[in-house]
């Protein structure tokens, strides 16, 4: 039921959709109209804006992590979300998060993890029919990745049931520490899950949204349709964190 409710919550979660209901109230309680569009755009402008949202991102987002302040480990724990499986487009189509597993795929070539174990079912209600991690083993064994060092947890449909069944999975896991590999947005909901659920992790974050904070002045004054776009993702992870905080699942 959770897992239900917080997909359909998450879409309220976008400062568009805050935009758009605005307006709307703009146009029912016409009274306030002015008081809805002035508070309707300003969000607009606040929300567009890179340098800000960039302020907020170097803050939020895990730090870099260098392979070699690594400790060698035997498992590499690889967090899904990154990819969708279209039969139309013959196989497998990435996301920016695709640093993921190229982040996984470098620290296993470079020796510091044994083994990757890929987290992930079908995280979304409607329009998903393959699990993640079962279409990404594929992917990578065709490429010749030692099946061998490939485990897959493919049951779990969101962060805090990716660290409940990797655990009964693979209790060995428990035991020492394992590297942990997600988004750098991503990482500090991710460690509290896994912690919760018995692991010691190591985190190393990729996929980072965060830049310098630019001192050009068009930047500052001119709105960026992919910052707005991009909060949706940020403000999820804040609820979710919090949410998961409440539920004592993290």
């Amino acid at each position: 039921m959770f897992f239900h409710i917080s997909k359909i919550f998450f879409f309220a979660l976008s400062p568009f959709v805050w935009f758009l209901g605005l307006i709307v109230f703009s146009l029912i309680f016409k009274k306030k109209k002015k008081f809805f569009r002035i508070l309707a755009f300003s969000l607009l402008l606040l929300f567009s804006n890179k340098p800000i949202q960039n302020a907020f991102l170097n803050v939020f987002e895990s730090e870099p992590v260098s392979k070699n302040a690594l400790n060698h480990c035997k498992y590499g724990i690889l967090l899904g979300g990154m990819s969708r499986y279209e039969p139309s487009q013959n196989g497998t189509v990435f996301y920016r998060s695709v640093n993921r597993l190229t982040g996984a795929l470098e620290l296993y070539n470079a020796g510091i993890i044994e083994k990757i174990v890929i987290t992930g079912g079908i995280g979304s209600l409607v329009g998903r029919k393959y699990p993640e991690a079962e279409y990404l083993k594929e992917y990578l064994l065709q490429f010749g990745f030692p099946k061998e060092n490939l485990i897959i947890e493919m049951g779990s449909r969101n962060t805090a049931e990716n660290a409940q069944f990797t655990a009964k999975q693979l209790p060995d896991a428990l035991i020492g520490e394992q590297i942990l590999i997600t988004s750098a947005f991503h990482m500090r909901r991710s460690q509290a899950c896994f912690k919760k659920a018995g692991f010691s992790t190591s985190p190393y974050p990729t996929d980072f949204y965060g830049e310098p904070i630019s001192i050009a002045l068009s930047d500052w004054l001119l709105p960026n349709v992919n910052t707005l776009a991009s909060w949706h993702i940020f403000i999820k992870e804040i609820i979710g964190h919090a949410v998961y905080k409440i539920r004592g699942i993290a």
